[in-house]
């Protein structure tokens, strides 16, 4: 047993599953492509769209995306300290994120109106497979637009990672 291998305080009690298990979606590298290739249609979508992309690319939360600027851009790396964990997170930067953050910056929506455009968007964009999840205690068939969030570009950046291989240490 390595208790450097998983950075957390308890990890026994972080393997406790749940009361009611979730399994939910995020999008692989094709699906951001098409996010990326996407035309928006108005000022509105070009911010959250920004702000989602900026997700993809970081791992952030979306409150952590809202308050970076280019300036958190030192290098080849983007650092911040996260809002929720009050830990410093360094990250490659790809190349175009500066100007991203700079429209992400523009407005601030509510959670369900960033939730409703993403979701618009992602359909307009093409992200149509049909998927199943597991949610609130039952299976849930739709598009996968359908389940799109802000939290969405958080997990299809770790689960992007992962699926390259790259070491869950470093994913986190």
């Amino acid at each position: 047993e390595n208790k450097d291998l998983i950075p957390c305080k308890d990890f026994a009690k972080e393997l406790i599953v749940k009361n009611v298990p979730s399994v939910a979606i995020y999008l692989n590298q094709l699906d951001i492509s098409k996010l990326e290739n996407y035309t928006p249609e108005s000022a509105k979508e070009r911010i959250i769209l920004s702000q989602f992309l900026c997700a993809c690319y970081t791992g952030a939360r979306h409150s952590d995306i809202l308050a970076m600027t280019a300036e958190n851009i030192q290098g080849e790396y983007i650092i911040y300290v996260s809002k929720k964990t009050h830990k410093e997170a360094k990250i490659e930067a790809k190349k175009g994120l500066a100007e991203l953050l700079r429209v992400a910056q523009l407005s601030t929506y509510a959670d369900s109106t960033f939730n409703l455009c993403i979701r618009d968007i992602c359909k307009k964009a093409g992200i149509n497979d049909k998927v199943r999840i597991y949610k609130a205690g039952k299976y849930m068939d739709g598009y996968k637009y359908d389940f799109v969030s802000s939290h969405t570009g958080r997990r299809s950046f770790a689960s992007n990672l992962a699926s390259l291989n790259v070491p869950i240490r470093e994913i986190s």
